[in-house]
């Protein structure tokens, strides 16, 4: 049976209201098959990857090793998305036909078609020439076959054979297309949907080579973390999984890893990252928290889509959005806040720090934003938003007395509540355990929020002062603001005596 039987046309690309998730074989994202570059690479003549297994409740580690074609040279990031654009069009088939093809056949323009990218002569030849390089790379690792559930170590190719348009196919006819024949390990595991879920145009849309090498490996690290809610990484390994250059310096390795992960924050795969010394080791960790997308993704994955439109509307998103913070971080933000939060007002001083800050200083502004949402940062009393003081002069010029004593009993309210607190926080904590606390504090924001390290000591000392308030205020007794007006008196006074 010629390879023309099997496929005669490309089918069409299967259109869905939900997002195009593609199927990744795992052996290859776990071994780190294809190296983040946009340049080739010729000078490796082989590339070692160590990788972390458990079996029967074993943790066993396994070396992989990657030997590149002399002429062609190691896979890089331009040949993983050719080869997930070929996911695609096996996933499309499959869906049609029922069917894992094998030999797959398809045309060059099609995968360019999928990937974006324009007709011409130079993406024709690149794809002649990675349909090579994935043929001639080799690789000796142990590979597991999810059809037969067992862990084979052998020398493996990805593809066994490769055929161009316009090639002898070996038996007189000429292809009409290209066509790939799968190795048996990587059919058998297509086949047994031994594989991992990727956002298509998600995946499109990053432009730092590391990044798109992160996305693969990041449905693996979140999904084995999901209980912890962050997944820990040695810089060192993480290195040589990708194969890229270690540096010893933290900053030159944010220098390099900050522009990518930066970019993952962005689209929502991450939610914060952070690198940090190791302990026990002369090396670094990279911390990274689950962002939106991660659970969104398996919400979608698992047939009970949650349109983002279904939530309800809220004027303030488009201001979040404006500012830089990706819209599905906003609404998911705002659905889970208190109703009576002052966001506004907490974007009036997150916009007031940022802009007195000096140049360059703040890194990922959307980031700080969203920290001071999350965290419940309120604005110091001396700040007058814009609220209050539309508020003031409101009452100013109308000579409304009622919206004036509100606006007076709000602040007799708040100054009442400040009392307390401070009360409460000198008795709970004499200057020597504050400064320890606060310390304590400081620590967890830095964690917490890479951009920290970037802060003037003045505002990260505030933000901590605020956040050990807003926790000693949560377990503090007190009167709602109404019981407040229906309580007070002239004759006692600014702040009433504590209800036992």
């Amino acid at each position: 049976m010629t390879p023309a039987s099997h496929v005669d046309r490309q089918p069409e690309l299967i259109d869905s209201l939900q997002r195009h998730f593609i199927e990744v074989e795992k052996n290859l994202i776990a071994i780190g098959f294809f190296t983040p570059s946009s340049c080739r690479i010729m000078t490796d003549k082989r590339k070692i990857t160590r990788t972390v297994r458990y079996l029967d409740g074993k943790r066993l580690e396994a070396t992989a090793t990657i030997f590149p074609s002399a002429y062609y040279g190691l896979p890089v990031t331009a040949d993983q998305d050719k080869y997930f654009a070929l996911l695609k069009i096996i996933q499309d088939i499959r869906r049609c036909t029922g069917a894992v093809p094998n030999p797959v056949g398809f045309t060059s323009a099609g995968l360019l078609k999928i990937l974006g990218l324009k007709k011409n002569g130079k993406n024709y030849a690149d794809v002649a020439e990675w349909l090579k390089r994935m043929t001639a790379t080799t690789i000796n690792a142990t590979i597991y076959f999810a059809g037969k559930k067992v862990w084979v170590e052998d020398t493996f190719h990805v593809f066994d054979r490769a055929v161009t348009k316009g090639m002898d196919l070996g038996d007189g006819a000429i292809a009409d297309m290209n066509y790939i024949w799968l190795s048996a390990w990587q059919l058998d595991n297509l086949i047994a949907s031994y594989q991992l879920p990727i956002d298509f145009d998600a995946y499109c849309r990053l432009r730092n080579h590391i990044s798109k090498a992160l996305v693969p490996l990041l449905q693996i690290w979140l999904y084995s973390s999901i209980g912890k809610g962050k997944f820990e990484k040695s810089y060192s390994d993480l290195c040589q999984l990708l194969n890229i250059r270690r540096y010893e310096h933290l900053s030159k390795i944010k220098e390099v890893l900050a522009p990518s992960l930066d970019e993952l924050v962005e689209a929502g795969y991450i939610s914060e990252w952070l690198i940090e010394p190791r302990a026990s080791a002369d090396d670094f960790k990279i911390c990274l928290a689950h962002g939106p997308k991660f659970f969104e993704d398996r919400e979608l994955r698992g047939g009970r889509p949650r349109p983002l439109d279904a939530q309800p509307d809220n004027a303030l998103l488009p201001e979040l959005v404006a500012r830089g913070v990706l819209e599905t971080v906003a609404r998911q933000m705002l659905a889970r806040i208190p109703d009576d939060q002052p966001v506004a007002d907490q974007l009036e001083w997150a916009d007031f720090l940022l802009n007195s800050a000096p140049p360059g200083k703040f890194r990922n502004p959307a980031g700080f934003y969203v920290y001071v949402i999350r965290n419940a940062v309120l604005p110091p009393a001396e700040f007058e938003t814009s609220r209050l003081r539309r508020l003031r002069k409101q009452a100013e010029t109308e000579k409304d007395s009622a919206r004036l004593r509100q606006l007076e009993e709000e602040n007799e309210y708040a100054q009442y509540c400040r009392a307390r607190v401070a009360e409460a926080l000198r008795s709970a904590y004499p200057p020597d355990r504050l400064n320890e606390k606060l310390s304590r504090i400081k620590l967890e924001i830095r964690r917490e929020t890479p951009a920290a390290g970037n802060w003037l000591p003045v505002r990260l000392e505030e933000l901590a002062l605020q956040r050990l308030e807003a926790e000693v205020a949560r377990d503090l007794p007190g009167l709602a603001f109404e019981d407040f007006i229906a309580s007070r008196s002239p004759q006692l006074g600014l702040f009433p005596s504590t209800p036992e």
